[in-house]
């Protein structure tokens, strides 16, 4: 049967139509009428650009797959979640882009063309990129918040090999500042559940790693705290405590009143002339109760400690006053109604 095909035909027109028994049906693609048998359905190719598919795409074979290539500099494999009007997707906006290699340069040691998830917003512009795989490291940047909703959620750092880390770490700019080990690396021998310790490091401006400033064993559970306590209620380790000198407050006038650092000192006064050491009120100066502060008569000048107004200072017999020189007198709170305690070398 001869077919005297259209001369003019327009795209997807078919012919013959109405359809003949036992003759293909053949549509117009735009540059050329192509047929598929009826006897699997009649549908139509897909061209090779331009075109877009109404139904789902299968692909079946042993090893599937989707293969795309790029020139350098641009996205590739750019596959997107769009919204549209049925039936031809008309005033199509993008949601969500899979970009499988980005635009970054490829300049060698596998930098570049990362892989990245992309949003956009109901207009269908991009907003930004919530996930990015870096091609040349593998590591997984997320530029939102991650959130785990279930029951007991669960996340997981495993070390691969004897001697790592599992660390999560906090950065500022483009340097971490403070990392927290979940298992230090330190070696376990088997043995009383001893390494991979717990620990908290701090870092320089650089980055540099600076030390661990608290380490929880697994063996004991024992926080151990290293350097000084610097501020006024710093915590401090046990070598601090029994190795650090007691700080000592030289005064040279005849009058001194205590102030709240003297709390645990050594007070050296030095004066020729006799000297008054006045203890404040716990309205004045809030000393911990137990505050415990060693006076020494460092020159002639004997001392007299004169209780707070309202408070009482127990000694023996009364006695509030230094001995003579080089004499060693110790003043305890003893509870927070203005009330010490004197004893040592004292006299009436």
């Amino acid at each position: 049967m001869a077919l005297d095909f259209p001369a003019a035909p327009t795209l997807n027109q078919k012919y013959p139509t109405p359809a003949v028994p036992g003759v293909p049906t053949y549509t117009w693609d735009g540059q050329k009428w192509t047929t598929k048998s009826d006897a699997i359905g009649g549908t139509e190719y897909v061209k090779k650009a331009g075109d877009y598919m109404t139904g789902q795409l299968t692909t079946m074979s042993s090893t599937p797959g989707f293969f795309v290539a790029k020139p350098p500099g641009v996205d590739n494999a750019v596959f997107e979640g769009a919204v549209g009007v049925l039936p031809d997707y008309s005033d199509y906006k993008a949601r969500w882009t899979l970009v499988l290699g980005d635009s970054s340069a490829e300049t060698g040691g596998n930098t570049g063309s990362h892989f990245n998830i992309n949003r956009s917003n109901d207009a269908g512009v991009f907003i930004d990129t919530p996930l990015q795989i870096s091609r040349t490291s593998g590591s997984s940047t997320f530029f939102g918040n991650l959130s785990i909703l279930k029951a007991n959620p669960y996340l997981q750092l495993k070390q691969t090999a004897a001697g790592q880390i599992n660390q999560i770490a906090g950065w500022a700019s483009t340097a971490v500042r403070w990392g927290i080990a979940i298992g230090d690396g330190t070696a376990e021998t088997g043995v009383n559940n001893v390494g991979n310790e717990f620990a908290i490091y701090r870092y320089a401006d650089n980055g540099a790693y600076l030390d661990a400033p608290l380490i929880i064993t697994r063996t004991d559970g024992k926080a151990y705290v290293n350097g000084a306590p610097l501020g006024a209620n710093g915590v401090a380790n046990k070598a601090y405590v029994d190795n650090t000198p007691r700080q000592q407050n030289y005064q040279s006038g005849t009058a001194y009143t205590l102030a709240l650092s003297d709390g645990g000192r050594v007070l050296l006064l030095d004066n020729p002339a006799a000297i008054t050491l006045t203890v404040p009120t716990n309205a004045a100066v809030a000393f911990p109760v137990g505050t415990q502060i060693e006076i020494i008569q460092w020159g002639a000048g004997q001392i007299t400690v004169a209780a707070p107004a309202g408070g009482y200072i127990y000694s023996e017999g009364n006695k509030r006053k230094s001995y003579a020189t080089a004499a060693g007198m110790t003043l305890l709170k003893v509870n927070n109604a203005n009330d010490w305690w004197l004893g040592g070398s004292i006299t009436a």
